[in-house]
């Protein structure tokens, strides 16, 4: 299986590649790495490594060693060791290489040296979490230099992570859609391009946003986890996670920072914080194209959203059989800003220029959770009143059997 999965590059940071008297083991993984089809590329220093660090966000995984810094044949012969300073400014680099190496790649990271001390200096140094499955795989040299040993314990050790096992399923598949995708537009006109940008230019909307939101649409269509093992991805872990665990898997889920958004990307969504409340925008998205009017003059209309309590919230919208229940003039909100439960009333709406409000701006809730807002208050005040039907005729009904 692991082969399948391991579709990018293998880097292999490590000073006893030149060793010819200390590189037998590394030699060895290195081999085979390339006997498995995979390309490899080597360093034997970090600081060499570093220079081409943006180019390894297609990596399959990271091979460091953690102690960078061999003693000298000068130093050998004279029987000295590593000093205790240049030990610790080694692992320094290393520790500082993985965390530059886990902000542009989610991969494997495989080092060697004895478990318990890599694992408290990553703990340490804020990479890992104790007691938990970390990305990072320790194992000495010697034992992945073994026939079988390297691929058979990746193999082994995703099987155990559920987060790397479904993103190497997920990259296989999404590697697949993407040269499908790129292969088919160019097949049907190398100016696509240019075709999308003038059309998004002639509609008035950002070029940018409209043609990564076409590919990202076309792409989606394509891949699939049909495949994934369920098996894997329910593996039982030794402790089950907890409230905080799942409440921060949601919200991230659910939300999208506004340091990731442009500034005058507007959307349906967006979750503006001003006279210390918090409002959604539920604005129509063809009204907050900026690109259609200048920027002062897009309106957008707001809905409230104010923190519930947990005794309120239990008392009049929680049902055990049921989950929570919304009241026909309100939407229940979960998580802006890492906090809990949120009301949002559709009985009063606020109109604010995205102008006065845009450094306001907080982050933007995702579909289809903002699509649901927008249809509720739709339904909300398209609501159509009935005749009353007469007191008499009602306490005349019969009773049920």
């Amino acid at each position: 299986m692991v082969e399948k999965l391991l579709n990018g590059i293998a880097i292999v940071i490590d000073d006893k590649i030149n060793d010819s008297k200390s590189n037998d083991k590394i030699i060895k993984i290195i081999d085979k790495i390339k006997e498995k089809g995979i390309p490899c590329c080597t360093y034997n220093n970090i600081s060499e490594a570093e220079k081409y660090l943006k180019n390894f966000s297609s990596a399959s995984f990271l091979l460091i060693d953690w102690e960078m810094e061999s003693p000298t044949a000068e130093h050998q012969e004279e029987g000295l060791q590593l000093g205790g300073s240049l030990k610790e400014e080694s692992e320094q680099s290393v520790i500082s290489f993985i965390k530059k190496f886990r902000e542009i790649a989610f991969a494997p990271i495989f080092s060697r040296l004895d478990k318990k001390t890599i694992a408290y200096k990553l703990v340490e140094n804020k990479i890992i979490e104790e007691n938990k499955n970390g990305i990072i795989y320790i194992e000495k040299k010697s034992k992945l230099a073994k026939k079988d040993n390297l691929f058979d314990l990746i193999d082994e050790w995703i099987k155990k992570n559920p987060a790397v096992y479904t993103l190497k399923k997920w990259e296989s598949n999404f590697v697949d859609s993407k040269n499908s995708t790129f292969n088919s537009l160019f097949e049907k006109s190398p100016n696509w391009p240019k075709i999308l940008w003038q059309t998004s230019e002639k509609d008035k909307t950002d070029p940018k946003s409209s043609i990564n939101e076409t590919i990202y649409r076309i792409i989606k269509s394509k891949t699939t986890l049909e495949n994934i093992d369920k098996e894997i991805i329910n593996k039982r872990f030794r402790k089950n996670p907890d409230y905080e665990e799942i409440k921060d898997v949601l919200i991230d889920t659910m939300y999208i920072d506004n340091s990731k958004l442009e500034i005058n990307d507007v959307s349906p969504g967006d979750i503006f914080y001003f006279d210390n409340n918090y409002y959604i925008n539920i604005t129509p998205e063809c009204d907050t194209v900026v690109g259609r009017s200048r920027p002062n003059k897009v309106n957008l209309y707001l809905l409230k959203a104010s923190p519930l309590n947990e005794e309120k919230f239990k008392r009049e919208n929680y049902k055990k059989d049921f989950g929570y229940i919304e009241k026909p003039n309100q939407v229940l909100l979960f998580g802006i800003e890492n906090k809990d439960m949120f009301t949002i009333s559709l009985k009063n709406i606020t109109k604010k220029k995205y102008s006065e409000i845009k450094d306001y701006r907080i982050c933007r809730l995702l579909p289809p959770n903002s699509v649901y807002i927008q249809q509720k208050f739709s339904s909300y005040i398209s609501r159509v009143g009935q005749p009353r039907i007469p007191e008499l005729i009602l306490k005349g009904l019969p009773k049920s059997a």
